[in-house]
């Protein structure tokens, strides 16, 4: 960046808290109030942000989903944030997502707000909600602290010109210079999705510099040239300044949500920085590879499930992938074989078919070639609407999964004297104690001094018969596969 720091940007906020605290009611309820005073009528849902004006200073809010499972969203607008505003319900306290909240936070570096909302309700309890705050690092002023309070109420209004007078009153005591010079231009994507008749759409928030119509930009993975922009109310603009949230059209691809945009010369210029980006992750990756070989040797194997997930943006098709990979443990992984934006397609069908993969949709439909392929080759393919019952019946295949990994004993035989073959191998004459042995079972050599050994039953032998199945108060003969030694007085114990 240049040192013309010429332009003072608004102020960027996120509104964060736990569900139904009212975070989206205050948001609505600034977002409401402006669209009238400007009487049109705005995209903002789609576009994850918007402008409020406040005795003539602007501030830019950016929209933060509040389910648990959007944690990775939330966190990435507190990163880009220069005011957070922590919402709180003035009945309920902190909650689990008010200190996750918290920590997004303090990590950022943001100024911190404190809202004590529906304080209009008649469990309203101010003095534990602060109690709460102090216990979780958030000081407020009250108690020395350098938080401010604001109360609120978003169902009557009250308080709402009060907390939109602090953010401008803590903006103003912040360092928001920046350079407007198109050369310096930096923006982060918030939200990206495709479009089936725009094609790839991301929408951005200006850090610092200009960005025109016609313009090139590039992040570390596409180029783009700047076919349309619109500002957060639908209109069309021909240029945008730091501070302003918009929606760009020009990328090939659905860019990565979080990713920085910068500013190039021309398309030859932006492929070639992309072309040198990639090559150096690819030789990053390469040599972590190496590593993650070398740690997965020496770990178990574990039991995989193949899943390809579709979502409606890159937005929530990171935060799912997150949420679907805290559902992994010791015994079952689930591996995302492939992720995109975009509805349910044939091709990806197909990628399902080797594995046997499940393919899951979250917010996008299935293409009628898809279903029908499916059907055909028995794939099982979901869209759900809803995060909660996605991960619930995710969590349901895992643990059935964890049934079929969890040995289950079917008998017990005590080794009462040893045979030697021909070819040197050693025959286990046993008695069954309890219920029943069959071949190919795994089995556990168990010990009273030592540790155990595992095995597989090559053989039954009952009157020098090969049986396939012995049950308990029967003697036989037991091989096992490999070479295992086996001791008089040995307890082998089989399972399924």
């Amino acid at each position: 960046m240049t040192d013309m720091l010429n332009y003072r940007r608004p102020p960027i906020v996120v509104v964060m808290g736990h569900v139904d605290h009212g975070k989206t009611s205050i948001l609505d309820k600034i977002r409401n109030t402006q669209i009238q005073q400007k009487e049109a009528g705005g995209i903002t849902q789609s576009i994850g942000a918007y402008q409020a004006t406040y005795n003539g200073d602007v501030i830019t809010f950016i929209d933060t989903p509040g389910h648990e499972a959007f944690t990775q969203m939330r966190s990435r607008g507190g990163q880009i944030a220069d005011i957070i505003v922590l919402v709180v319900a003035a009945d309920d306290g902190v909650m689990p997502q008010t200190k996750e909240a918290i920590q997004h936070a303090k990590f950022s570096g943001a100024r911190i707000i404190v809202a004590i909302n529906k304080i209009d309700l008649v469990g309203a309890n101010l003095n534990k909600v602060k109690k709460q705050l102090s216990d979780n690092g958030i000081l407020i002023e009250e108690y020395a602290g350098d938080v401010p309070v604001v109360l609120t109420s978003a169902t009557t209004g009250a308080g709402i010109d009060d907390l939109l007078k602090q953010i401008v009153t803590s903006s103003k005591q912040l360092d928001l210079q920046v350079s407007d010079e198109k050369n310096d231009f930096i923006a982060k994507i918030v939200e990206s999705y495709l479009d089936n008749r725009r094609g790839p759409i991301a929408n951005m928030i200006v850090i610092s510099g200009r960005l025109a119509v016609r313009d090139v930009v590039l992040t570390d993975q596409h180029v783009a040239k700047v076919r349309s922009m619109r500002d957060w109310l639908g209109v069309e603009v021909k240029e945008v300044l730091p501070g302003t949230p918009v929606e760009l059209l020009g990328f090939s691809a659905v860019p990565t949500v979080g990713a920085e945009i910068r500013i190039a010369e021309n398309i030859k210029d932006a492929e070639k920085l992309v072309a040198e980006k990639q090559r150096d992750i690819k030789n990053f990756t390469q040599l972590s590879a190496q590593d993650r070989i070398r740690r997965a040797f020496f770990e178990p194997q574990v039991r995989e499930i193949p899943v390809i997930i579709k979502a409606s943006s890159q937005g929530s098709l990171e935060a799912l992938i997150e949420s679907v990979n805290l559902l992994s443990n010791e015994q079952v992984r689930i591996k995302v074989l492939s992720q995109s934006v975009g509805s349910i397609s044939e091709n990806d069908i197909v990628s399902a078919i080797p594995m046997k993969a499940f393919v899951i949709g979250f917010g996008v439909g299935v293409e009628k070639n898809a279903e029908t392929l499916a059907i055909k080759e028995r794939i099982i393919c979901r869209r759900y609407e809803i995060i909660y019952r996605l991960l619930e019946e995710l969590q349901e295949v895992i643990g059935m999964e964890i049934e079929d990994l969890i040995p289950q004993p079917t008998g017990k035989a005590k080794v009462k004297q040893l045979f030697e073959l021909t070819n040197g191998q050693v025959v286990a004459g046993s008695e069954v104690t309890e219920g029943y042995l069959k071949k190919g079972s795994k089995v556990s050599i168990v010990r009273p001094y030592g540790e155990n050994i595992e095995g597989k039953i090559a053989s039954l032998k009952k009157n020098k018969d090969d049986v396939g199945q012995v049950k308990r108060g029967e003697e036989c003969g037991i091989l096992l596969e490999g070479d295992i030694q086996i001791l008089v007085g040995d307890i082998i114990e089989a399972f399924k």
